[in-house]
């Protein structure tokens, strides 16, 4: 037998993530800013802009800023970016033996 409730969804509420699939995004503006908080006034952070064509994985929403976590060339990172220029996407199929992908999807 196991446990008398779901132990991967609990764990997945407690971290803030998305239980019925992960949610993935592609960067579609040329570059994106990618901020401290859900606002424009929040500070730039350090790994952007993100160039058109990267892959995000969405932790978060709050109204049109999603929080998320992106592969830049300084290594795994989180942010928040401006939702109206991402797109949904499909899952990535990251080949094998790349850290930064493999460090994005972990939990």
């Amino acid at each position: 037998p196991g446990p008398a409730f779901p132990l991967a969804r609990y764990k997945a509420l407690l971290n803030d993530r998305q239980t019925d699939g992960e949610d993935w995004r592609v960067v579609t503006a040329m570059n994106l800013n990618v901020r401290g908080g859900p606002d424009t006034g929040f500070e730039r952070l350090e790994g952007g802009p993100l160039p058109q064509g990267t892959i995000v994985k969405v932790l978060h929403e709050d109204a049109n800023w999603v929080y998320g976590r992106f592969a830049t060339d300084w290594g795994v990172t989180n942010g928040w970016l401006y939702g109206f220029y991402l797109a949904p996407t499909e899952p990535p199929e990251w080949a094998g033996g790349q850290a930064a992908a493999a460090a994005i999807t972990a939990a």
